[in-house]
């Protein structure tokens, strides 16, 4: 794993001395409080990153059985059967092949 130098001062910040804390304990217990914070904040962006992957893929599946059995400009294939699948494997993975 690479480690970048933003990473590396982002863990440094939360082992350095806080303000207002006096005991050992309570450094470790505030240290921790703001590291947990942290790693949620970076979760909650990651979630959002990939709930709009899973929007894009999802529009893109619905906009390309639309064009090509729907829509007037498309093919307007007349059923899916095993010829004409709802969707082509080549957008699926997998793993037993």
């Amino acid at each position: 794993m690479i480690v970048s130098h933003s990473h590396v001062n982002t863990v440094f910040s939360f082992s350095s001395l806080r303000p207002g804390v006096c005991s050992r304990a309570e450094r470790i217990q505030r240290c921790c409080e703001d590291f947990k914070e942290k790693l949620e904040e970076l979760n909650k962006r990651k979630m959002a990153e990939v709930q709009d992957h899973l929007n894009t893929a999802i529009s893109n599946f619905v906009a390309n059985a639309k064009y090509r059995f729907v829509d007037g400009h498309g093919p307007r294939i007349g059923k899916v059967c095993a010829k004409e699948p709802l969707m082509w494997k080549y957008a699926f993975y997998n793993s037993c092949a």
